[in-house]
């Protein structure tokens, strides 16, 4: 039965289950195996009914409802194998703190995994995700800074900021600063509510800020092509996980009752999730390359030619020839 489900999962991710046992039998002589209790034929059909209930769920989209299938069948049968799944539902979920857990663990797992290129990428990729910091203020209106670093706008505003430690320096007139730091966890959102405090003396009414010089132009966004390359790559990525668990759950039907159509069918799962794969490398790396040769083709418009422009209309408004011109 061994050699017969080698040959039957030729898929990337799903052949990873191979890879337990050959780990295993790397370990150092003087170590004695663990020997793991032999599970029933009750507890493993349980195990398979709450996978194949995952996979229901996972293609008709019910994340939450999957990740729960998923969770239990790992618990009643452990297998490298499901950790994918559920690290799919996490991602899609928005977990990201617990789809990075659930990676680290599954390489862990699976040192000799063939694609443990792309799934270290995506690892990297899940650890630097930003954090949006909701940040107000109370009064509302300060300007603030974050590291040091000006921010346009003012309070409430959102902020997506890398995963680490911040500090965050708000300012209003008539009101002492207040510096608040904290830490971002990746691709987790997070409220920062800041207490302004009054400063003796000041006026009970708040002075209208003047009008701020106008902004230099920002950066021009990634452009379509961009857009298109990393939309490709999130598809291509979920229908290889999507054919990927179709693959496991054709090979559980062939297990219980071995035919030749499941056989073929899981063979053509596993093979669609391969080239979904794939696609999905190739279509990363190609999205990174455009992004960073755009950024640097693309020209920001110096913040002082602005000022400099508006400071020549107003001259030219208050010549005492009486010429107004206008643009």
């Amino acid at each position: 039965m061994a050699s017969r489900r080698v040959s039957f999962i030729p898929s990337v991710a799903l052949a990873l289950a191979l890879v337990v046992p050959r780990a295993a039998a790397a370990q150092p002589q003087d170590t004695p195996p663990t020997v793991q209790p032999p599970l029933s034929e009750a507890v493993i059909q349980e195990a398979r009914r709450a996978y194949d209930e995952g996979s229901a769920h996972y293609v008709a989209g019910r994340y939450a409802d999957a990740l729960v299938a998923f969770e239990r069948a790992n618990s009643l049968r452990p297998n490298p194998v499901v950790m994918m799944p559920i690290l799919e539902c996490h991602d899609r979920l928005g977990h990201v703190p617990e789809a990075i857990r659930t990676l680290e663990s599954y390489l862990r797992a699976t040192p000799e995994v063939r694609n443990r290129a792309l799934l270290e990428t995506r690892l990297d990729t899940l650890r630097r995700r930003p954090a949006r910091v909701h940040v107000t203020t109370a009064p509302p209106g300060a300007q603030f800074t974050i590291n040091g670093q000006a921010h346009a706008g003012v309070t409430p505003v959102d902020v997506d900021l890398p995963p680490g430690h911040h500090v965050l320096v708000a300012t209003l007139a008539g009101h002492a600063t207040e510096t608040r730091e904290f830490d971002t966890l990746p691709g987790t959102p997070r409220d920062e509510a800041v207490v302004l405090e009054r400063e003796a003396g000041a006026s009970s009414v708040t002075p209208v800020p003047p009008a701020a010089s106008p902004a230099p132009r920002p950066a021009r966004g990634p452009s379509p092509v961009v857009w298109v390359a990393a939309g490709l790559a999130g598809a291509t990525a979920i229908a290889g996980t999507t054919f990927g668990i179709l693959a496991l759950s054709a090979n559980n039907d062939y297990d219980r009752q071995p035919t030749r159509e499941t056989r073929e069918s899981g063979l053509r799962y596993a093979v669609l999730s391969d080239v979904g794969f794939g696609v999905a490398a190739a279509s990363t790396v190609f999205a990174v390359v455009m992004y960073f040769v755009e950024r640097a083709r693309t020209p920001v418009e110096p913040h002082a030619a602005t000022v400099r422009e508006g400071a020549a209309r107003a001259r030219l408004r208050a010549s005492p020839t009486g010429l107004l011109v206008s643009f």
